[in-house]
């Protein structure tokens, strides 16, 4: 009975919470969703001209901004999904993502009292008794959690990242509903089965809730700490994991200048080329070597701090593996020295390309959108805007890429802009440069072709052993009539082609043994059967089976050649 108890009530909080997001769909202008997604029977009929009414006061507002609005007033869940999505131009057109990086990850401040209850949960202890001094009042509130100056029993300063009360199961709620309205959307909507709605949203779910694992966070910050611990120029914050938990999680506090306050930087004196050529090659190092980065370098989690530049809030980070940094190397110099159908290769390499793209609008579309930077001398390249539009034109053409390659492209595309803010004759290809070459020889390099051959090598061992197998497994579907074949209707033409070669060869081989056969034979004969084939005038016989086995000699040397020759062997 509890457990039926419980099943109710939580339909009920959902009900409630899809009435609740169906009214703030009207209330900014947004009510031709509700009919897409079935949340207008939730409504009373009188909300319909409401949603009319709303969209007649809001008409001057773009969609996008009333998307904006939409998900600021949906709560922390929406925001974040915003966020993320503010990264991903090959999911949304250029104006939407304008307008989702406007969204400000801020929140109200919660109650002290309930920062320290889930301190003690966390740590078991009340934070009078865990620290020397803790400050009531926050520094700082966002979506997810608030932030308070501490102070260490030893007298280290730490900052105290504290979780809103229940965020994670809100959190987790929302996403539930948001799962089960892609699905819903997915079996009726041509457009959303394009877009892999339920994909997407699957990869961004797992985004955010890494957000909400401040476990995680820590191990980030404690792996840019051991690798940039050594540089003059940078300053890692130190997380203390004695104090950190998922919920919970205690940093050096850094003292300093934000980014987004340049005016204040420029007034301290502080050489902003200097920033920018810092922030760039800590940034690329980061793509380029380590393949793993700091997704979101917002001049808000920037900052400058004494002589060096320090790095903060290390929730969105992403990982590149070998072959994704390569493919990023390999698409760079296809921009850079306009070379279209380099980039098309590295797209098609990826295996981005949907069923819905036509390879060859993407190359005009991108020999088009290069042409226009077609001559422009390296240092006056702009790979932000280039990039950006390579974004759009992956919208445009169904190109879906992997998320982290995604936030990459975001990374590089935000640093761009924060150098131009900080310089004005800033330029991110002359410093990209280096790294792409490397990259280009490394991958180039003895040892890497050593070690792919090697590769090469143990895949067909693998295969070797796994193929008796797989043979014996076919063997007993072919014996016992259950083998199928699966064709695709797109392939038949060249399936038909391939067919007809075959029976053409087949039939080439069968008269070369005609020729054979029927010359050995005449030969067997002897000449009862050769004086068949006399000239009654010149009393002279002709050689048919000699000629026949010439014939049958060159054809059978032509076959073979036209077999090898299309490694049809």
């Amino acid at each position: 009975m509890n457990i039926l108890n419980l099943q109710i009530g939580q339909q009920i909080r959902e009900l409630n919470r899809l009435r609740h997001i169906a009214e703030i769909l009207i209330r900014n202008g947004l009510g031709m969703l509700l009919d897409q997604t079935e949340l207008a029977r939730l409504l009373p009929g009188g909300w319909r001209r409401r949603a009319e009414k709303a969209d007649e006061q809001l008409r001057r507002m773009s969609i996008p901004e009333r998307v904006r609005h939409t998900l600021e007033d949906l709560g922390p869940t929406y925001i974040k999904l915003g966020q993320i999505l503010s990264g991903r131009g090959d999911l949304l057109p250029a104006g939407y993502i304008e307008e989702l990086t406007k969204l400000l990850d801020s929140a109200p401040a919660f109650p002290y009292e309930d920062a320290a209850k889930q301190i003690e949960i966390e740590l078991g202890k009340p934070p009078e008794a865990v620290f020397a001094v803790f400050e009531q009042i926050p520094i700082a509130a966002a979506s997810i959690g608030q932030v308070h100056r501490a102070t260490l029993p030893n007298g280290d300063r730490v900052v105290v990242k504290v979780q809103r009360p229940d965020i994670e199961k809100i959190v987790r709620s929302d996403l539930d509903l948001l799962m089960r309205q892609a699905r819903f959307l997915e079996k009726r909507s041509e457009v959303a089965r394009n877009y892999n709605l339920v994909e997407n949203i699957e990869e961004m779910s797992y985004t955010l809730m890494n957000e909400l694992d401040y476990v995680a966070e820590a191990q980030n910050i404690d792996r840019f700490h051991q690798g940039y611990a050594s540089y003059p120029n940078l300053h890692i914050p130190r997380v203390y994991r004695e104090y950190t938990t998922k919920r919970v999680i205690v940093m050096e506090e850094v003292e300093g200048i934000q980014l987004t306050d340049l005016d204040r930087v420029r007034q301290e004196g502080y050489d902003l080329s200097a920033i920018a050529e810092i922030g760039t090659d800590f940034y690329l190092r980061q793509i380029f070597e380590d393949g793993f980065f700091h997704a979101d370098p917002h001049p808000a989690n920037l900052m400058v701090s004494g002589n060096r530049i320090a790095i903060l809030d290390f929730g969105m980070v992403a990982f590149l593996s070998q072959q994704l940094r390569e493919d990023l190397g390999d698409m760079l110099v296809g921009v850079i020295t306009q070379n279209t159908q380099q980039v098309i290769t590295v797209m098609v390499r990826m295996g981005i390309i949907t069923r819905a793209t036509s390879l060859r609008e993407l190359e005009r579309d991108l020999s088009r959108m290069l042409v226009r930077h077609l001559g422009l001398p390296l240092h006056q390249m702009d790979i932000g805007r280039i990039l950006g539009e390579i974004l759009s034109l992956s919208f445009m053409h169904h190109v879906r890429l992997p998320s982290d390659f995604a936030l990459l492209i975001r990374t590089i595309i935000i640093l761009n802009s924060l150098g131009q803010n900080l310089d004005p004759d800033y330029k991110l290809v002359p410093a990209l440069d280096p790294f792409v070459r490397q990259l280009v020889k490394d991958k180039l390099s003895v040892r890497r072709i050593g070690a792919n051959t090697i590769r090469t090598f143990e895949s067909l061992n693998t295969l070797a052993q796994r193929l008796p197998n797989r043979l014996d497994d076919l063997w007993d579907q072919l014996d016992e009539g259950n083998l199928t074949v699966g064709v695709s209707v797109r392939d038949l033409r060249m399936i038909i082609q391939r067919v007809d070669r075959i029976a053409n060869r087949l039939a080439f081989a069968l008269i070369v043994a005609s020729l054979i056969i029927g010359s050995a034979l005449i030969l067997m004969g002897g000449t009862a059967i050769q004086t068949l084939f006399q000239i009654p005038w010149l009393n002279m016989s002709i050689p048919v089976a000699q000629v026949a086995f010439i014939l049958a000699g060159l054809a059978g040397t032509w076959l073979m050649w036209s077999i090898v020759r299309s490694r049809g062997m």
